[in-house]
């Protein structure tokens, strides 16, 4: 059995897991991103997240850690291990790969092979391999969290696309011209509508819309995307009204993947 350090980073933490070849995670680590203080101190966050599960592998298992994987935002080079336009990051182009197995040698004095996918495309193979892909041909999964991912598997082989971004289904425009302002530049992207912070603005949107002088009791004025996902479970209509907006937008863009792959056949 072998070993391995499997990488999670957003935009607002670093999720770290140590795993075995049979997708189990052994023991898990987390720090916070701080993206908006640069490259160095995220590069520096993962480094502290490996040294911990490195710590606390010879306590799991006698096998040694074989490399760390790391899925990130962005439209990732994974053979030359670069990160570019990673939006949500902050980031134009970062040899993300190596900076990152510099940082693990210094802080561990280990020194370990490092890959970098796009998170999506990362999470698309782990279903493809460990879960719901297993035994398919093809097929799309979709990432909902700070932003709007995607990735797509045709004929058992990831697609990444000539530019890297053959999936990102975040950044399709259904309303280039009035919509919100996207981290990309853009407006009208789905992931402003599509994701924890898209639908935290659909239900300030809609308290002014109503003319209420704040949110209803059932969400505090800091609430997050999970709470509204919890007010609408209890069946608080504001909460229900945004979400509904969310589903409309996700389904439309999950159209544009069932043209694509009808028109492909």
């Amino acid at each position: 059995m072998t070993l391995a350090i499997g990488i999670d980073l957003g935009a607002t933490k670093v999720a770290g897991a140590l795993v075995n070849d049979h997708g189990v995670a052994l023991s898990e680590a987390r720090a916070l991103t701080v993206a908006k203080s640069g490259v160095g101190p995220v590069v520096a966050r993962i480094a502290e997240v490996v040294a911990q599960l490195l710590a606390q592998a010879p306590s799991l298992s006698n096998e040694p850690v074989t490399g760390v994987g790391i899925g990130t935002p962005g439209l990732v080079d994974g053979a030359a291990g670069i990160v570019r336009n990673a939006v949500n990051l902050g980031w134009m182009e970062v040899a993300l790969a190596k900076e990152v197995a510099n940082a693990i040698a210094a802080t561990t004095g280990q020194s370990l092979p490092v890959w970098v996918e796009n998170d999506a495309n990362s999470q698309t193979v782990g279903e493809f391999i460990f879960g719901a892909g297993r035994g398919l041909e093809s097929f799309a999964m979709v990432a909902i969290g700070t932003g709007l991912g995607g990735g797509i598997v045709a004929n058992r082989r990831l697609i990444a696309g000539a530019t890297y971004s053959a999936a990102e289904l975040g950044h399709l425009s259904f309303d280039p011209d009035g919509g919100r302002l996207c981290a990309c530049g853009l407006r009208g992207c789905v992931e402003t509508v599509v994701s924890g912070p898209g639908l935290v603005k659909t239900v300030h949107e809609l308290v002014a819309q109503s003319g209420l002088p704040s949110v209803p009791t059932s969400l505090q004025e800091d609430f997050q995307a999970e709470d509204v996902v919890a007010a609408a479970r209890t069946g608080d209509p504001l909460a229900l009204t945004a979400l509904t907006e969310t589903a409309r937008w996700l389904g439309m863009a999950l159209a544009s993947y069932a043209k694509k792959r009808h028109e492909e056949k």
